[in-house]
């Protein structure tokens, strides 16, 4: 059996105040747990809601941790600056990405995490940090049990997405990270291809169909289009997510109440959301 939390469900940026305590203002962090495993799905902001959860709850030992980075934008990466486990000499860290404009994804994660933007580098934090450069296409193993297709996303500078299938032979739960990727009428078929019958499609519903129409090339998708994909997909649920950075309780509350009309298997996100599988 496979578990979600939800730790950030904002594009482009964090934001605070009281219009935005129902469904969060952290930027995206997901996390899937198996009996074995913890997988992250991305670094903003959230991650610092993931790592003071963990307190106290790794036990001794070595402890490993996989994180999947759909692509290296800012609002993709923030999260990393509050994560203590990083200073954790028993933590071990696995990051996989792609290289991008000639850098390795090491490259890449250091030049933003070192001085003069950040005190102290990526080479000198305590935690046993590995980088495992990936391109589209590739699958590969994570651990005990999970495997990982990967496909090409629609996003200025590129991104990838992600299938997480648990190695069972009956039952297997499955996940696809969908983020950061324009949902046009060419990517469509081709992510509901790749998404075909998954347990849960988390989908990228940035803007309403109306601002989508005006934001062409913005690499995002609109909860209309999310909602399509997972009927293409034959997706068992949809988890819909990064919302536009202004988007109130108040606004995401109507749009949740008219989706639930079209599609009750498509649900809006809440930080701190658990969704098992």
């Amino acid at each position: 059996m496979m578990q979600l939390r939800i730790w950030g469900v904002r594009g482009s940026g964090p934001e605070t105040g009281p219009e935005y305590q129902e469904y969060g203002g952290n930027t995206s962090c997901i996390t899937v747990h198996t009996k074995e495993q913890t997988v992250i799905l991305d670094a903003g902001t959230g991650l610092g809601q993931f790592d003071r959860s963990m307190k106290g709850q790794m036990g001794s030992g070595r402890k490993r941790l996989d994180l999947l980075l759909s692509h290296p934008h800012m609002d993709h990466l923030l999260g990393l600056y509050a994560c203590s486990m990083l200073f954790d000499p028993q933590m071990e860290f696995h990051i996989y990405g792609e290289r991008s404009e000639n850098k390795s994804l090491k490259e890449l994660l250091c030049s933003i995490f070192s001085p003069p933007y950040w005190p102290v580098s990526l080479d000198q934090i305590p935690a046993h940090v590995l980088f495992h450069e990936i391109t589209e296409g590739d699958t590969f193993i994570l651990g005990k049990g999970i495997q990982v297709k990967t496909m090409r996303g629609l996003h200025p500078g590129n991104s990838i997405l992600y299938r997480l299938d648990e190695v069972v032979e009956k039952e297997a739960a499955s996940v696809v990270y969908g983020l950061d990727c324009e949902l046009t009428d060419t990517m469509l078929p081709r992510l509901a291809e790749f998404a075909r019958n998954c347990s849960l499609l988390i989908c990228d519903s940035c803007y309403t169909e109306a601002e989508l129409a005006i934001r062409h090339g913005w690499g995002h998708g609109s909860i209309e289009r999310s909602r399509k994909l997972r009927q293409m997909s034959g997706a068992k649920q949809a988890l819909l997510t990064h919302y536009e950075r202004t988007y109130q309780d108040a606004f995401l509350q109507e749009q949740e109440k008219l989706s639930m009309t079209q599609d009750p298997n498509c649900i809006f996100a809440r930080e701190k959301m658990t969704v098992e599988l």
